[in-house]
């Protein structure tokens, strides 16, 4: 019992906090940044949000139940996670496709440099494919 308590809600809840921490210095960065918009950095902006969602709703899902009993014998753990497991499994999906964007962007701009200038590739390119896809292959399991 006790390595439950540590693990799921010591250690869950202070490692996601500074990974919320972490993703939202990120944010901030990037958003603030005053050289141009790359592809990249709206890559990692996105990938940032991703990340936020995944920790923001891992540890409501499974720290807040421990660390508050009220939580759980009013019955809001109930209600909150059918539907935040599904919002976890978007946000975990879309954190990997994007990663995988990431790194097909990094590969064409260091081993490819004169196709990437010629393409004039815009960044919807990438992130609304995987926004769509990320949604639309985890709807089901809001059912």
């Amino acid at each position: 019992m006790w390595m439950e308590f540590t693990f799921e809600v010591i250690l869950l809840t202070i490692t996601g906090t500074f990974g919320l921490i972490g993703n939202l210095a990120t944010i901030i960065f990037f958003t603030k940044s005053k050289k141009n918009k790359l592809r990249f950095h709206w890559l990692m902006i996105t990938l940032a949000i991703y990340d936020t969602i995944y920790l923001a709703f891992c540890i409501i899902v499974f720290a807040v139940p421990g660390l508050s009993e009220n939580y759980k014998k009013e019955g809001y753990h109930f209600y909150v996670v059918p539907k935040a497991i599904p919002i976890i499994q978007i946000a975990l999906t879309g954190s990997v496709y994007c990663t995988m964007a990431i790194s097909l962007e990094r590969y064409l701009t260091v081993c490819r440099p004169f196709y990437i200038t010629a393409q004039h590739w815009s960044v919807e390119r990438y992130i609304v494919p995987i926004v769509i896809f990320s949604v639309v292959f985890n709807s089901s399991r809001f059912f």
